[in-house]
């Protein structure tokens, strides 16, 4: 008995130091729906075949927050936060959030950080979207290591943005006044408030805005992004502020994870780090939902502003209608149908000589 022990005893002290008898870690898609994951609990999987993925969605326990993981073998990983911002007006500012709010955070502070990160990091891409009821800011990366360090930039701005402090970072995105030399005449600037203006001569968005008012009148569904220029006056550091407070909450927030990465250590991460600290707010927009639009069809031709010299053909047509309530599997085959119809009118006029 003596020697059996002595032996096991030695072949103990031969084994490496980091050697350990536990079972091998479970991966966060091994776990079944319902099933606690650290922090989290997972409340739906599947497989996306498109990207040859499993996914795994979460659900973060404190702060509310939604985590959509796309587990495959791209070596390319990504990350992208969406809040649920609904244009309740047409200032633009959910637009100007989306420029300023990336500008700096406490842990970061920086004049222009979104660039610090753009150009001084190995991102594959990096990029910030609004649209008419999100706004989301994504980005991707080959590195694990810069992945950790842009999720945390990233995050610290969206929990902590120097915005808050500091109204400058509006006055440069949004709106302010420049004078280029003592001669010349003060003009309004800002990127944001330049980019729309960009949109008044584009007889296309026009006519969409138009559709937009027609289809739902009185709704804030008829709001859309670009229209700083003529509602200018609305477009306050206070309102921007006061989306902030109202919408970037994590409860209002679904996060995405993409790729062959470490999802335990990146989980574990976000939770610590900035989900456990922010609670749930239980964000409330219920009052923005869409509501059931009149059954009527309305014609209207609306003149675009142009600059002299543009081309006097560039009118266009745009026949548009209310799919509330359809199923996202119609609306999608309504989509595909609408490009059939488009690429076949298309060819008929440019046969007929009308192609602008």
């Amino acid at each position: 008995m003596r020697k059996k022990t002595a032996l096991f005893l030695s072949i103990i002290m031969l084994l490496p130091s980091n050697f350990c008898f536990a079972a091998e870690k479970k991966a966060v898609t091994d776990f079944a729906v319902g099933e606690k994951f650290g922090a989290y609990t997972v409340t739906d999987k599947g497989y996306f075949d498109k990207a040859d993925a499993e996914t795994v969605v979460l659900n973060h326990d404190k702060s509310g927050a939604s985590v959509l993981c796309i587990k495959n073998s791209d070596p390319n990983l990504g990350f992208c936060i969406g809040y649920k911002t609904p244009y309740t007006d047409e200032s633009d500012r959910n637009h100007v959030l989306e420029h300023t709010i990336l500008g700096g955070s406490d842990k970061y502070p920086s004049k222009d950080l979104f660039f610090d990160m753009y150009y001084k990091s190995c991102n594959s891409y990096m990029n910030d979207a609004t649209f008419q009821c999100s706004t989301s800011y994504l980005f991707s990366t080959l590195s694990s290591e810069q992945f950790m360090k842009l999720l945390d930039a990233h995050l610290s701005c969206l929990t902590s943005p120097l915005l808050l402090k500091d109204e400058n970072y509006f006055k440069r995105e949004a709106l302010n006044y420049t004078l280029e030399s003592r001669d010349a005449d003060i003009e309004m600037g800002g990127t944001v408030y330049s980019e729309d203006t960009a949109f008044t001569t584009d007889a296309g968005y026009t006519a969409w805005y138009a559709v937009l008012d027609m289809l739902y009148p009185g709704e804030i569904a008829s709001n859309d992004v670009g229209q700083a220029t003529f509602n200018f006056k609305d477009l306050t550091y206070e309102n921007v502020v006061d989306l902030y407070k109202t919408c970037y909450h994590f409860d209002n927030s679904l996060i995405v994870l993409y790729g062959d990465m470490d999802y335990d250590t990146v989980l574990r991460f976000m939770d610590r780090e900035y989900l456990s600290k922010a609670g749930n707010t239980h964000t409330d927009l219920s009052m923005y939902a869409p509501r059931p639009s009149q059954k009527a069809h309305t014609e209207k031709r609306i003149d675009a502003p142009a600059y002299m010299g543009d081309a006097a053909d560039s009118a266009c047509i745009i026949y548009a209608m209310d799919l509330y309530g359809m199923p996202y599997e119609d609306v999608y085959e309504c989509n595909i149908i609408q490009d059939l119809i488009c690429n076949k009118l298309n060819e008929e006029l440019t046969e007929q000589g009308i192609n602008a």
